[in-house]
């Protein structure tokens, strides 16, 4: 398995999700980074 540290990161929220009492609140994000770095 790779790991990875991402420099410049930007996130997104694409969909905040809709709120209804106790329910989960599904969301979608999205990010672009500037560098990805894969460490050892």
């Amino acid at each position: 398995m790779s790991q990875y540290q991402y420099v410049g990161v930007v996130f997104k929220l694409d969909d905040a999700g809709s709120w209804e009492g106790d329910k989960t609140v599904k969301q979608k994000i999205s990010f672009v980074a500037e560098q990805r770095i894969k460490l050892s």
